[in-house]
């Protein structure tokens, strides 16, 4: 006997669909939070065949959410629990094209550190409804493989703000605290780079780190970055020559201990989760270029970077001033050692190397993050852009650069075209694309507020 057609799953009731309607506009609009909450109302009192789909819909939601929040580990979390439960609802299901959107979320997932670090805007019109159905299907979307952000072209404009974020190196001298992080939060900073620095952040310190593990597990701010060590002691390097956490030393006792030590502050992913680690290569400006310390570097890298893919973190490499890690002695590390690693940009430090349109130019398939300050030209003082006296780097040009628009006065954009240096980086997008603002700055004893001496450069950077 000829088996019967399957009935269809029984539809949703007249709130169930009205929940679903409701929060699939609050997905493609971007607002994923109250979409969850939204959508979430209809699953929890679902009893028909469609409780997984809505459940679908509800991790679609919240893996956004933690992207837009720079947690890529919670973002490929959900969006690959999206896909598992999709897959029983294909091609289409209560008016979604859920083919499509099943291949959308998979082209997030192979960016989903591009979208994570807000270096990709997150998508608007991301869940397709099919023709017929409640709402027309959205445009502007197409799955461009290897290419930019399928969005980049519609959402990602020079007058769109860069998010804004600060590193806790503008109180590397004070113990960080949740007090610090609260006041932070409540000047509009929604991102920051926590500099591990031990009289600052003891990693070593199980019952600090929970405290702030604790602080940030409740609340709005998010960790975008961590600085790895340069120090192991608790006086800023004041402890000696062995206080060096140098992880390009040529002496294999000294380069052992310094990937101990920066995989202690890699540990900091288990308690707080973050997208990037910012490594230095080499101390100091007298650092000189030798084979024997690239070997070292590279040996040092390649099991840290192991260590920390394992921990869901990317580890970038800071062009720093020495022989060993300006911008072109970057790109000439990676073709030797071929490790795919990519860059924070440090502003001023290439000011007092090639340039910074120079670097920028050497260094940006590359770039994942920045740090933000000036300098005078000579020495690394990390100034304040705009507030401080002395500063010497072209702040209008310089914001022109990070935020993907043309140089002024009809010179050529010097990003886009550019072939490629240093070898192939991993899914460097190509055109215009936008950086989160995350100054890097020195406390001056001077400065009755440094932090609202920063949210000053932010105004002042912004409006350039």
């Amino acid at each position: 006997m000829d088996a019967s057609p399957q009935a269809p799953p029984p539809a949703l009731t007249l709130a169930e669909r009205a929940a679903l309607d409701e929060g699939v506009k609050e997905i493609n609009s971007g607002a994923f939070f109250l979409a969850h909450e939204t959508i979430e109302q209809a699953w929890t009192h679902c009893h028909s065949p469609l409780r997984p789909f809505l459940q679908a819909l509800i991790h679609v939601a919240v893996g956004c959410h933690h992207a837009g929040n720079g947690n890529q580990p919670g973002m490929e979390r959900q969006l690959a629990k999206a896909r598992r439960k999709l897959a029983a609802f294909l091609p289409v299901c209560e008016g979604i094209q859920t083919a499509e959107l099943d291949s959308r979320l998979a082209a997030m997932l192979r960016h989903s550190r591009h979208y994570a670090s807000g270096r990709w805007p997150l998508p608007r019109n991301l869940v397709p409804w099919a023709n017929g159905g409640h709402h027309a299907p959205p445009d502007g979307w197409a799955i461009l493989e290897g290419k930019a952000n399928p969005l980049a072209a519609s959402h990602a404009s020079p007058s769109q703000p860069m998010r804004r974020a600060l590193s806790t190196h503008l109180f590397v001298h004070h113990k960080l605290t949740t007090a610090t992080l609260q006041r932070i939060l409540s000047g509009g900073i929604h991102l920051v780079e926590i500099f591990c620095a031990r009289q600052h952040l003891d990693y070593h310190n199980p019952q600090q780190v929970r405290e702030v593990a604790s602080y940030l597990a409740d609340s709005p701010l998010q960790v975008h970055s961590v600085h790895l060590p340069m120090f192991n002691d608790e006086h800023w390097g004041k402890g000696g020559p062995g206080s060096l956490v140098d992880i390009a030393s040529p002496s294999k006792p000294k380069r052992i201990a310094a990937v101990d030590e920066v995989k202690r502050a890699l540990e900091l992913s288990e308690a707080f989760p973050f997208a990037f680690a910012v490594q230095h290569l080499g101390v100091g400006w007298d650092e000189e270029w030798s084979m024997q310390k690239v070997d070292a570097a590279f040996s040092s890298l390649d099991e840290l970077r192991n260590f920390s893919r394992q921990r869901g973190v990317e580890i970038l490499i800071e062009n720093i001033p020495n022989a060993l890690s300006s911008a072109q002695k970057l790109l000439e590390f990676f073709e030797l050692t071929h490790l795919n690693l990519g860059v924070c940009f440090d502003v001023g430090h290439a000011n007092l190397m090639e340039g910074v349109e120079a670097a920028f130019e050497l260094l940006e398939p590359r770039i994942r993050s920045l740090h933000v300050h000036d300098n005078n030209g000579k020495e690394d003082k990390h100034l304040f852009p705009g507030i401080h006296p002395g500063g010497t780097v072209d702040w209008k040009r310089t914001m022109a650069l990070l935020r993907g628009e043309a140089l002024l006065r009809g010179e050529a954009p010097l990003r886009g075209e550019a072939p490629l240096r240093g070898g192939e980086p991993p899914d460097a997008p190509n055109g215009n694309s936008r950086y989160t603002l995350l100054l890097e700055l020195k406390e001056d004893p001077a400065m009755a507020d440094p932090l609202a001496g920063a949210l000053d450069v932010f105004r002042t950077l912004e409006a350039l």
